[in-house]
C-alpha cells in the first residue's frame, strides 16, 4: 500500500505560501495537483515552513465527466503540525486553510471522501506560485466564436478570420461566444459544454473558464468571458453547443480549444 503523503516543515525564513491542494479521484489512482505552484512536481514530502498555509481541494470524476465534490475528511498523524488532528468538509469543496505551527517537524495525512474511502496521494506538486505572479505579464487577446446555426459551423476570430478550429488560448484571454441564424430563427438557451479531450488524463479546470463548472451558459447579450485555467498549459478541452431554435434543441459538432 502507498505511504500517505507526507509534508516537512524546514527552518528557513521566507515569506508565508498558501497551498491549495487538488485532488481529482478518476477511478484509478488519484491525480494531486496545487494550484499555487509553477508546474514543477516537489518532492515527497512537500516542503513547507512554519506559518505557511495548506488547504484540500477533492473532486470526484464520473464516468460521466461530470465532477462531484464529495464529503471528505484530511487526517493528521500529528495534531501539533497543524494544531488539528483532522480538517472535516461535510459538504465538500475547498477546506478551510490549516496554518503550519511546526518550524522543524513532519507530518504524515490521508484524504477519506465518502462513497470512495481512502484516497492516498503520494504525489505532491506544489511551488511558489509564480504562475499567478506572472500572469500580468501575458499579452491579453480577445476572441470571438461564432456559432452559424443554421449551417451548423462554428468558427473562431480575433480581429482576422474567421478561423476554424482548434483554438489556442492562455490565461486572461477573452472569449465572447455568440450564436446567429440567419434565416431568421429565435434563439434561447444557448450553453457550452466542456470536457477533457483526452478523458483518461483529467485536466484540473474543469473549462478553461471556470475550476468546477464545465458548462457556460451564454446570456441572451454576450460578454467576455476570461480563461482563468493557468494550470492546465499543454492540454486540451473539447466542447459542443447546444440552443433552442425555436421549439427544438440543436446541438453543435465538437470544437477543441488547446490551452497554451
Amino acid at each position: 500500500m502507498a505511504e500517505p503523503a507526507r509534508v516537512l516543515s524546514t527552518s528557513m525564513p521566507k515569506q508565508p505560501v498558501s497551498f491549495l491542494l487538488q485532488v481529482l479521484i478518476t477511478g484509478g489512482t488519484p491525480v494531486v495537483k496545487s494550484f499555487y505552484n509553477d508546474g514543477k512536481r516537489a518532492p515527497d514530502p512537500l516542503p513547507v515552513n512554519a506559518g505557511d498555509r495548506v488547504a484540500w481541494f477533492v473532486q470526484a470524476v464520473l464516468a460521466s465527466l461530470k465532477r462531484t465534490t464529495p464529503p471528505y475528511e484530511v487526517t493528521f498523524n500529528d495534531s501539533s503540525f497543524f494544531g488539528v488532528p483532522s480538517v472535516t468538509v461535510p459538504a465538500g469543496g475547498i477546506s478551510q486553510f490549516v496554518t503550519v505551527q511546526d518550524p522543524s517537524g513532519s507530518v504524515k495525512y490521508s484524504v477519506t471522501a465518502t462513497g470512495f474511502g481512502l484516497v492516498l496521494d503520494p504525489e505532491i506538486q506544489s511551488g511558489s506560485g509564480s504562475i499567478l505572479d506572472q500572469l500580468h505579464l501575458l499579452a491579453v487577446t480577445s476572441y470571438t466564436v461564432t456559432w452559424n446555426v443554421d449551417s451548423n459551423a462554428m468558427t473562431w476570430s480575433n480581429g482576422g478570420g474567421p478561423y476554424n478550429f482548434p483554438l489556442t488560448l492562455k490565461p486572461l484571454d477573452t472569449v465572447t461566444f455568440i450564436a446567429v441564424s440567419p434565416s431568421g430563427a429565435a434563439l434561447s438557451n444557448f450553453t457550452i459544454t466542456f470536457q477533457p479531450a483526452n478523458s483518461l488524463n483529467p485536466t484540473t479546470y474543469a473549462s478553461p473558464f471556470n475550476l468546477s463548472n464545465p458548462v457556460l451558459s451564454i446570456p441572451a447579450a454576450p460578454v467576455p468571458t476570461t480563461v482563468t485555467d493557468a494550470y492546465d498549459s499543454g492540454n486540451s478541452f473539447t466542447f459542443v453547443a447546444t440552443i433552442q431554435v425555436g421549439t427544438a434543441t440543436k446541438t453543435s459538432l465538437a470544437n477543441q480549444i488547446n490551452m497554451g
